[in-house]
């Protein structure tokens, strides 16, 4: 059985690629397969997998026959997986050196069935200094992650910063994986996040530890910046099974994830509310308020700072925040 597989999903990141699996390539952990899925790239992704596939036999390219988000992709990768654990690498990020085998040496001594390590936010702006994700006095040692930590870790109130454990890129336990037969949802946010919560609801106990060896790539675009309508619907709709299946067994974890899911809808009701006072649609705009009154503060609250960083560019254009830019995901 062959040590790790690497699971990386690759659209239209021709440019980037090569430095995402040069990472894996590089790892002190040398028993590994990289599975790279093509997510129906436009541009010359696959080809360029395809080269560099032909030089190293540990790097297998599969493709999908149509574009569905990187759950999706990364669904492929599991079926096709051999590894005794499996990694998750994006296609614009890396690994350092070191990170397969000290994750996977983490897992084998503590029997935990997912490990992951702190993300380094590494910013397109050289002139930025990298820093962790989850500062230090949230993450100080090698220590257990429970499933209630894990979700209002996932929660922001404006006046804190989240510990955002959705953002994480744990290596899994295949075993534990087979046994549950979980796959990503097929949305194109949050997918991580529901993943590792249907993981911790199966019983997966989760490892973590403060060192950051994932290089996470911080961009002004990316396929986390724009979020629809129907994928906060879908995470919603899915958090509220979730939450019903927590309430049986444990009523502190149902009420966490009923807490998320609020501030799902409650982003719902912003991101309708904004794009009809975009397009001056202010019937839908005041239904939208009047639909469900306890979500007036939040659109207030998100008004005033939508208008204030208007107010600081100059323009007016309503938007949803960069997910990568404030780092979060879910």
């Amino acid at each position: 059985m062959t040590r790790v597989s690497i699971i990386v999903p690759a659209f239209n990141c021709q440019d980037s690629i090569g430095m995402a699996i040069a990472s894996a390539q590089q790892q002190s952990e040398r028993d590994i397969e990289i599975l790279v899925i093509d997510d129906a790239s436009c541009d010359g992704t696959y080809e360029r997998v395809l080269e560099l596939a032909a030089l190293d036999p540990r790097i297998r390219a599969l493709r999908a026959e149509q574009n569905g988000g990187p759950g999706a992709a990364r669904n492929i990768g599991l079926t096709r997986a051999t590894g005794e654990w499996v990694a998750l690498l994006d296609s614009d990020d890396s690994y350092r050196p070191e990170r397969i085998a000290r994750l996977c040496e983490l897992g084998d001594r503590t029997g935990a069935d997912l490990v992951a390590d702190n993300l380094l936010l590494c910013s397109e702006n050289k002139a930025q200094v990298n820093q962790a994700l989850i500062p230090p006095e949230r993450l100080s040692h090698d220590r257990w992650l429970g499933a209630v930590e894990f979700v209002e870790g996932n929660l922001g109130d404006g006046s804190r910063t989240r510990n955002s454990f959705g953002f994480l890129k744990p290596v899994l336990r295949r075993g534990f994986l087979e046994r549950t037969a979980l796959r990503y949802d097929e949305i194109r946010f949050s997918e991580d996040f529901l993943f590792y919560l249907k993981c911790l609801l199966r019983g997966a106990s989760w490892f973590i530890t403060p060192a950051p060896m994932y290089c996470y790539t911080v961009r002004e675009a990316s396929l986390t910046d724009s979020v629809s309508d129907a994928d906060l619907l879908y995470l919603s709709v899915v958090e509220r099974r979730l939450g019903e299946e927590a309430a049986t067994g444990d009523p502190a974890l149902a009420a966490a994830i009923r807490r998320h899911r609020r501030s799902v809808d409650n982003s719902l009701c912003w991101s309708r509310f904004a794009r009809a006072i975009k397009r001056r649609d202010w019937r839908t705009a005041r239904d939208t308020v009047l639909d469900d009154p306890r979500k007036f503060a939040h659109i207030c609250h998100q008004g005033f700072r939508t208008l204030s960083r208007v107010a600081a560019a100059g323009r007016f254009a309503p938007r949803q925040p960069s997910a990568r830019a404030q780092v979060r995901r879910g």
